[in-house]
């Protein structure tokens, strides 16, 4: 009979035990869930007070990209811009999964603006700079072409001073190259004299022919005079 006792004792007393320990489990696990429960609230409102304040700043860094949308005539994207406001500032009672939407839509929606008006700010000022280069090159190629006017008229004007002394030059020898009876050269020099006194219109290439053909011919005339006064001499 002691044994039996002692047995049911121990088995209630196990019962008890574990139940105790079950018990105990228990209220650990409803503690650690109420624990977690409440740590998952405490992250969805500090998900939703970050969200909302990533809305409300991205929210003033789209209006303020407006102008600017407008300024570069970016109307697709305003359009966009104007849509998206719209539809956050009219709906105040939004709820979680929208919330976190808008907030993807802003942060997307900005990050497409700001790389669109880079782009096109980049492309305006490559065209301002392609102009002012386009300008620079206008005035650098008319600077040339004045100056090489410059330098043809001054060159014509030589030109034409040398022709009109290199005349009178070979005018002067006239007499001579008639007394040496050098009548070669004679008829040379009133060929070409006539050429160029009855030529009053002539253009930029003969002009600086008939230059090189009197200096030649002047050259060819004092020389001849020259071997030939020495040869009667």
């Amino acid at each position: 009979l002691n044994l039996m006792v002692e047995a049911k004792i121990k088995t209630e007393e196990k019962r008890i035990a574990d139940a105790k320990k079950a018990e105990e489990k228990r209220i650990a696990d409803a503690k650690k869930a109420e624990e977690i429960k409440k740590q998952a609230e405490e992250k969805r409102i500090s998900d939703i007070k970050a969200a909302e304040e990533t809305i409300d700043s991205n929210l003033k860094i789209l209006k303020n990209h407006y102008k600017k949308l407008q300024d570069l005539e970016l109307d697709f994207l305003k359009v966009k811009a104007d849509a998206l406001i719209s539809e956050i500032e009219n709906n105040a009672d939004f709820d979680y999964l929208t919330l976190f939407k808008y907030k993807d839509d802003l942060l997307g929606l900005n990050l497409m603006v700001e790389a669109k008006i880079k782009t096109e700010e980049k492309r305006i000022a490559d065209a301002k700079k392609a102009e002012e280069k386009r300008i620079a090159d206008a005035k650098k190629a008319e600077e040339i072409k004045k100056q090489a006017e410059e330098k043809r008229i001054s060159d014509i004007k030589a030109a034409e001073e040398t022709i009109d002394s290199n005349l009178k030059i070979l005018k002067n020898h006239y007499k001579k190259l008639q007394d040496l009876e050098l009548d070669f050269l004679k008829v040379k020099a009133d060929a070409l004299i006539s050429e160029i006194e009855n030529n009053a219109d002539f253009d930029y290439l003969t002009l600086f022919k008939y230059k090189d053909d009197l200096l030649g011919l002047n050259l060819m005339v004092e020389a001849k005079i020259k071997t030939e006064e020495k040869r009667i001499a």
